[in-house]
């Protein structure tokens, strides 16, 4: 018995510093992941300049305002069969019906108040740091929704991207892992544009107050939001765009090719990119207070981080493909 007794002891001893040494490899990996969302916030307001020029970028000036996609909606204003988070048409023409806001773009010789200029031999790496929220029933605000977030029938989303470069922005959605079709840039918003600055607030959808709504068809929604330094090769934007939707603008999907999809699917499964979660998007619960969302401004540094972000290991990549998925029970 007493030996019996011994051999408990030890393997209940065991078993707590087993348990410890899990909670202080937990509490390592948070850290180490909470450094990268706060280096990501510090380039909030830098301007890097590079002697190099031949990374695109979006022409100086004003540009409209931009979003990061919109859903399909049929003309008879019913919703698109098919596609998890949809939109009806009357949401589609309130977002056209909206002033056009321009955000006037730093011209030559003009630096936004409060931006500082950093001379660096190379740009940072690329990333991109986004928050889900959902719309709360009770008081209509937007609560953050923690990563593990499965939807039902009915709820609502806003989704917050913020790149750390200018560029370019491009949304695909694959229903269920296939059959992939491009949702931004989208032809009836702007003249199908997609120029992104850094850290210039986005959303999805154009507008925080017409979020998107589940359907009734079950389906696991895979988002590949594609930020790039220089415009993808074969992918219709701007006039483009406006020339193979034609007159068909309400009802027009630009699909990839498989060559194209494989590229940017493999591109989501780099392993040189960096992905950290912060505390709240790992959490089960949310806030109380709900937040509101403004797109199209530059955020401060001491606005509210990101919830996820994801860094590029690679000093010299010029995209970075991020892959999020939507469970929809």
């Amino acid at each position: 018995m007493r030996f019996k007794s011994a051999a408990i002891i030890a393997a209940l001893a065991l078993l707590t510093l087993a348990n410890a040494h899990a909670r202080v490899q937990t509490g390592q990996q948070e850290q180490k992941e909470e450094k990268v969302i706060d280096d990501f916030v510090t380039t909030r307001g830098v301007i890097f300049e590079v002697p190099s020029k031949s990374a695109a970028k979006p022409k100086p000036g004003t540009r409209r305002r931009t979003s990061t996609s919109v859903a399909k909606a049929k003309p008879s204003g019913g919703v698109k069969q098919g596609s998890g988070v949809t939109a009806g048409s009357s949401d589609v023409a309130a977002q056209k019906a909206q002033p056009a806001g321009d955000v006037a773009e730093p011209s030559a010789g003009f630096v936004e108040e409060g931006v500082q200029i950093i001379k660096a031999g190379t740009l940072p790496p690329l990333a991109l740091g986004y928050s889900i929220y959902m719309r709360d029933e009770a008081t209509g605000g937007l609560l953050p929704a923690p990563a593990s977030k499965s939807y039902r029938a009915g709820d609502a989303i806003v989704m917050v991207l913020e790149p750390n470069s200018d560029g370019y922005l491009y949304v695909f959605n694959a229903e269920n892992g296939k059959n992939p079709v491009m949702i931004y840039p989208d032809v009836r918003l702007h003249d199908g544009a997609n120029e992104v600055r850094a850290h210039v607030r986005e959303t999805y959808p154009d507008d925080p107050e017409l979020p998107f709504k589940f359907d009734d068809a079950p389906a696991n929604e895979h988002l590949y939001v594609v930020v790039s330094r220089e415009p993808l090769a074969g992918v219709p934007t701007g006039e483009a765009l406006k020339k193979f939707c034609g007159k068909n603008d309400e009802d027009c999907e630009w699909r990839p090719t498989p060559a194209q999809w494989a590229r940017i699917a493999a591109a989501a499964l780099d392993r040189r990119v960096v992905e950290a979660r912060s505390t709240l998007a790992r959490a089960d619960t949310q806030p109380v207070m709900p937040v509101m969302l403004q797109r199209g401004i530059r955020v401060k540094k001491d606005a509210p981080k990101p919830m996820t972000v994801r860094v590029s290991d690679s000093p010299g990549a010029k995209m970075l493909v991020t892959k999020i998925e939507l469970l929809h029970k």
